[in-house]
């Protein structure tokens, strides 16, 4: 949020950690992260001049990491084989295709009007949403800097991951199961 807002002088960290506890607070009682319009309305109260569309591109630099260590767990635990992988191809469900079949003019005018309301939403938000793409632009702004975001975001990103794993041995001891960082990296 500091490399999105430089110039402002008002927001705390206090500020952003209430915000985060209440988006977190709601994401564990409502479904689909709720939360987090409420932690990106509590943030647009508390900066003035700022708008939503920087405010929840901000979060992209938080969740690249998450992704990428995300999909590293992934691809360690298919080198592993510890997940199926398809191997022939009749292993791989095919695409269903039963309501193109079952009903041959229907489907393709509904696919067709589902695609016209695409277009013409697209050239509607296109039309509204003018400097858009720089408020976006400007919530990524900590990419922009290699240092900043790696001090500042993946250092801590990295750090909760550690604690995870910490805190997933603990647990593998409290119920009695191997206690290895395999097993650990696994749950995780």
């Amino acid at each position: 949020l500091r490399a999105a807002y430089p110039d402002d002088d008002e927001l705390t960290q206090g500020d952003v950690r209430r915000a985060f506890f209440a988006g977190a607070g709601l994401n564990s009682v409502l479904p689909a992260r709720a939360g987090d319009v409420v932690k990106l309305a509590v943030l647009h109260r508390n900066i003035p001049g700022s708008s939503y569309a920087t405010l929840a591109a901000s979060s992209v630099p938080e969740t690249a990491f998450e992704t990428l260590t995300g999909a590293a767990l992934v691809a360690w635990v298919l080198s592993r084989g510890f997940l199926p992988v398809p191997v022939a191809p009749g292993e791989v469900p095919a695409p269903d295709v039963s309501l193109y079949i079952a009903h041959p003019i229907l489907a393709p005018l509904i696919t067709l009007a589902a695609i016209a309301v695409a277009v013409v939403a697209f050239r509607w938000v296109r039309g509204r949403f003018t400097g858009f793409a720089g408020r976006l632009r400007q919530g990524l702004a900590i990419f922009s800097s290699p240092r900043d975001f790696l001090l500042g975001v993946v250092r801590w990103q990295a750090l909760a991951r550690v604690i995870r794993l910490g805190s997933l041995f603990c647990f593998l001891e409290a119920f009695g199961l191997p206690v290895t960082l395999g097993a650990a990296l696994l749950v995780m």
